[in-house]
């Protein structure tokens, strides 16, 4: 504006030529111009210049968050360099390693990461102890104690590794402690379970001595008899508790089985077979049989227990996965179902609602389903039906 004035002045004056309007014009157009690109510059450069300041700080949170991260972690971190010196670590790779930084590794550690840069795998040692990872293994530090090395390569450019540290003794120790809390608790159940049956056997004993009516002797026979039977079931079912489960699975047409055993279940529990209703298709599932027959039947036989067993109270169908590549198994029957705060806590060992029952039918037949690749779980409740258990397995392709 200033150089049009000017000009304008200019002209009027009769100093400057009329022509010459044009190229103050232009002239003008060009400064407005660049005041217009310097100021979206301008601008631009002042939320980049905010956005910098933003992330710079975002990151100096992430490194303090990373930082007491890995200050804290149960786990020891150690950065070292190509020539095997410490860079840095965190306190607990200091209180497991002992080495200052700048100072070289231990030398067993030293020994075993030098093999490990030069192939990626762990020195075959007769006295390792190897785990899941090709480089993870054992190796003592200077005060004797195990420790659970793994290794890392960093994605630096300068050859540094990552060494993750676990004291392996702390862990031993924990798990002993774990299993020890384990025994426990299992010894109180087993204790709570056996006595029980245990007091009525002595208590039936003793009545027994004391009366010798035929009629009266023979229902204390038969108490002992029932709770004789379940000691042996209660002592079957903790012996298959520790006992490791193996698997062989084959091709089982599920249809077939299912129907020949709810045949034997329904006559081994005294109740009609209309009480079972069956929505089977034919499919085959890749199970143990063995296995297979228990999961079967101790599923339909809480269902039979906790239904009205009516007609058609109890439901057994097969369906498959929306991928054709399992197979579900649903036993559903039309009881009171299983209480909310019951849900978490039903595959449990030794939890059960049932005076009769061990508490362990449920934790085995989700123990074998785990055995056979396959899971067993509790869909959510229906106002329409009770307890439902769903058994997902492997299907046999082409069947």
């Amino acid at each position: 504006f200033a150089v049009l004035t000017q000009q304008i002045m200019g002209i009027m004056e009769l100093r400057f030529s009329a022509v010459s309007l044009s190229h103050a014009v232009i002239l003008a157009s060009g400064l407005f111009l660049i005041a217009s690109i310097a100021q979206n510059l301008g601008k631009r450069t002042f939320v980049n210049e905010q956005l910098a300041r933003q992330r710079s700080r975002e990151r100096d949170n992430l490194i303090s968050i990373n930082q007491s991260i890995v200050e804290q972690m149960p786990s020891g971190v150690v950065i070292v360099d190509k020539n095997n010196r410490v860079l840095l670590q965190n306190p607990e790779a200091f209180s497991l390693l002992g080495a200052q930084s700048g100072a070289f590794l231990t030398p067993a550690l030293n020994e075993v990461l030098l093999r490990w840069r030069n192939d990626h795998r762990p020195p075959e040692v007769e006295d390792a102890d190897f785990h899941h990872s090709h480089a993870e293994f054992l190796v003592k530090n200077v005060n004797g104690q195990d420790l659970l090395a793994r290794f890392e390569e960093s994605k630096s450019t300068s050859g540094e590794s990552l060494i993750f540290l676990e004291n392996f003794s702390r862990m031993k120790e924990q798990a002993q402690q774990m299993k020890l809390a384990s025994l426990g608790r299992l010894t109180a159940s087993i204790a709570h379970e056996i006595r029980n049956p245990l007091s009525a056997i002595k208590h039936a004993g003793e009545l027994l001595a004391e009366d010798d009516t035929e009629k009266i002797k023979e229902r204390l026979l038969r108490i002992i008899s029932d709770n004789v039977a379940r000691l042996d079931r209660i002592v079957s079912d903790v012996l298959d508790l520790g006992r490791k489960t193996q698997s062989a699975p084959e091709a089982i047409l599920l249809d077939e089985f299912c129907r020949r055993a709810t045949d034997n279940i329904c006559a081994n529990e005294n109740v009609g077979m209309d009480v079972v209703e069956l929505n089977l298709i034919p499919v085959a599932i890749l199970f143990d049989r063995g296995h297979l027959e228990r999961v079967f039947w101790n599923l339909l036989t809480n269902a039979l227990r906790y239904s009205s067993q009516k007609p058609l109270s109890v439901k057994v169908a097969i369906f498959l996965t929306p991928d054709e590549s399992q197979v579900e198994l649903h036993v559903i029957d039309d009881g009171e179902g299983v209480p909310e705060e019951n849900r978490e806590k039903i595959f449990e060992p030794f939890f059960t609602t049932s005076q009769q029952g061990t508490g362990l039918g449920l934790f085995i037949t989700r123990e074998l389903c785990h055995a056979n690749n396959a899971h067993l779980d509790l869909a959510s409740h229906n106002d329409q039906e009770g307890a439902h258990f769903i058994v997902t397995g492997r299907r046999e392709s082409g069947r």
